[in-house]
């Protein structure tokens, strides 16, 4: 199924992948996860939302990371929110946006 022809709606978070304690060590990422999951609440019905973690730090910032390098994505700062993210425009959230509303998404 086309996300282009449903009325599904796919949100994919990219992330810093959480340490022993669980927690992410991106503190953005940190400060940003109850704000997104707060506002997952008013998402439309037809929802469908993924956690992706980008890996350690090391690895995140690794100028090779495939989440970098990907044509389909290149991330330039984590965390990231996807909206339907295989239709012709997808909608990115980034930090700065989550202080700015995310209504406009």
């Amino acid at each position: 199924m086309s996300t282009k022809d449903s009325s599904l709606n796919i949100f994919a978070l990219f992330t810093g992948t959480p340490n022993a304690d669980g927690e992410s060590w991106c503190p953005d990422c940190v400060k940003a996860d109850p704000v997104i999951h707060e506002a997952l609440k008013d998402a439309p019905e037809c929802s469908c939302f993924i956690t992706v973690y980008v890996g350690d730090r090391a690895t995140w910032k690794d100028p090779n990371n495939s989440f970098r390098k990907s044509p389909e994505l290149r991330l330039k700062s984590v965390p990231t929110l996807i909206k339907s993210w295989n239709s012709e425009t997808p909608r990115r959230v980034t930090m700065c946006t989550f202080w700015y509303g995310w209504n406009a998404f």
